[in-house]
């Protein structure tokens, strides 16, 4: 491996945590209440308020969130849900956790879902539409809620990469889907180490969804002993092992406020990226942010198909210079365990299928500097130097 200018290894991204953070967790370690509690609920509060939904329930990774806010909105054997093959594999887990089967419709050049295609993949069996806010990117919500309403349809958003995105105006959680769930994972926007969170825009929707996140018990420890019960909780419905942690919301609680700060300085660094790349004829950049609404959770570029660029031996270039990369994402018609169960090919879903090979995930995180972006860029235009020896 080629030394660094600095001897550091810089990731594709990296949480950004201070002495806030600390002590907010100390001081629910001193509490002797480290389950669900209080800070659950503040940190539901504040996520309320800052994305305008009618009611959030907090969790313990979007995961959970996407799997419990399908089977409130119906999805379950028999029944189907379009979704988009460019994703990580837990938004297509959730949907095979119900037992509905997941119908994929291709995604445009930003790696968003086609909504245009959509429409034409509606079945009997339809009972969800779940789009993906791609790197922070909102989807066309308001071409997929009027095909939602003809086909009474329920739209459900992975917003795992979108919180603090705009869709016209109005934050990702408090449009007008039903459901919209995000990610606090470590790599996200903000972390509470691992979580996620259901927004609801109907607030009856939130005592279904949390009595499904608590194991299908009416009330959990906390309610019981600030209500001084010492009545058992009663189990009306199998439900799941959901629930995030007063631990890991006490993070929450102290990233937070920071989110404009950070997504403003990674609009920051997306634009130094465009400066730095904007000459160098094997990459497409991404095209530019949308006034404001995108967050710019990751800075993926492409390399020029035309060009005779091994993107693996790229990565494993850019690696030896302590240069981290990521590939988001393979999409799930090239996962095995989807190709195989649903006999899916590449030409299935071709603008993806073309799109595969071509990405490249850069380091991108509110903590970076502009050095390291420079020196990010100048080893990628050194590594494709050595492609055209």
């Amino acid at each position: 491996m080629q030394s660094s200018p600095d001897g550091l290894f810089l990731p594709v991204a990296r949480p950004t945590l201070g002495p806030e953070e600390e002590q907010a967790v100390a001081e629910v370690l001193a509490s002797g209440w480290v389950g669900t509690g209080p800070k659950v609920a503040e940190f539901e509060g504040m996520l309320q308020q800052c994305t305008g939904a009618s009611a959030v329930v907090a969790v313990n990774s979007c995961t959970s969130a996407l799997h419990l806010a399908l089977l409130a909105a119906g999805a379950g054997p028999g029944t189907e849900v379009i979704t988009t093959p460019w994703t990580w594999v837990a938004t297509s887990h959730a949907i095979e956790y119900t037992g509905a089967q997941p119908v994929y419709v291709d995604v445009n050049d930003d790696f968003n879902m086609n909504v245009d295609l959509v429409e034409d993949a509606i079945t009997d069996a339809t009972r969800v539409i779940l789009p993906v806010h791609m790197a922070g990117r909102p989807v066309d919500l308001g071409a997929l809620h009027r095909i939602a309403r003809a086909y009474a349809l329920t739209v459900v958003e992975d917003a795992a990469h979108a919180l603090g995105a705009t869709y016209k105006g109005h934050a990702i959680g408090g449009t007008d889907s039903r459901f919209t769930c995000l990610s606090f994972q470590a790599n996200k926007n903000i972390t509470t180490g691992d979580g996620g969170a259901v927004c609801l825009s109907e607030p009856g929707d939130a005592d279904y969804v949390r009595n499904l996140a608590q194991c299908g018990n009416t009330t959990d420890a906390w309610k019981r002993l600030t209500a001084h019960s010492l009545e058992p909780p009663l189990c009306v419905r199998a439900g799941f092992k959901s629930t995030m942690t007063d631990i890991a919301a006490a993070l929450g609680v102290a990233q937070l406020p920071k989110l404009q700060r950070f997504l403003a300085r990674r609009r920051e660094l997306a634009s130094l990226y465009r400066s730095h790349l904007s000459t160098v004829a094997e990459v497409i950049l991404p095209s530019e942010a949308l006034a404001g609404a995108d967050v710019q959770h990751m800075f993926i570029v492409r390399l020029d198909p035309r060009r005779s660029i091994d993107r693996d031996d790229l990565r494993a270039r850019l690696h030896a210079r302590h240069i981290g990369t990521g590939v988001h994402y393979r999409p799930l018609h090239f996962q095995p365990y989807y190709r195989e169960k649903y006999h899916l090919r590449p030409d299935d879903l071709p603008t993806a299928s073309a799109l595969a090979d071509q990405v490249l995930t850069l380091p991108l995180y509110p903590s970076m500097t502009d050095e390291q972006v420079a020196r990010v860029c100048d080893a990628l235009k050194a590594t494709l130097r050595e492609f055209a020896i």
